[in-house]
């Protein structure tokens, strides 16, 4: 799906990034909530403070190794991945 969108259209050098922060953040929080959600049934527990505020934080450190981090890296300039950096994530 990220390849189409990126064919199609003019080109613009952050669309690929905007598409996959998207995606990553739907992923994320759905995979999450979905877990939480099962475990919730399967234990018959109520929700707590402490298990609301595990998703944010495991979303934030996910979105800042993949997304941020990329950024201000000293490897290529601008908001891009090296060539290694994109074979190590695959």
């Amino acid at each position: 799906m990220v390849g189409f969108v990126m064919s199609t259209g003019e080109p613009k050098i952050t669309l690929a990034r905007d598409t996959m922060f998207a995606v990553v953040m739907l992923v994320l929080n759905g995979f999450m909530g979905l877990a939480l959600l099962l475990g919730g049934l399967r234990y018959a527990s109520r929700p707590s403070i402490s298990s609301a505020q595990r998703v944010p934080r495991a979303d934030r450190a996910l979105t800042v190794l993949g997304l941020v981090l990329p950024n201000h890296t000293r490897s290529t300039p601008g908001p891009v991945l090296s060539p290694f950096q994109m074979v190590s994530s695959r």
